[in-house]
C-alpha cells in the first residue's frame, strides 16, 4: 500500500466553484419566482366557478 498523501494542487479552483454555485442559485431563484406565479395562476383558474 502507498502512504497517504495530501494533494497540493486542486483541479477545481475556488473561484470556479463560486461562479458555478452563483449561477445555479440564480437559476433556482428565477425558477422559484416564475414557478410560484405559474402555480398561483393555475390555482386561480381551478377555483373559478364554471357556470
Amino acid at each position: 500500500m502507498k502512504p497517504v498523501t495530501v494533494p497540493v494542487e486542486d483541479n477545481a479552483s475556488g473561484f470556479t466553484t463560486f461562479v458555478i454555485f452563483i449561477f445555479l442559485g440564480a437559476v433556482v431563484g428565477v425558477g422559484w419566482i416564475f414557478g410560484k406565479e405559474f402555480l398561483n395562476s393555475i390555482k386561480a383558474k381551478w377555483n373559478e366557478p364554471t357556470a
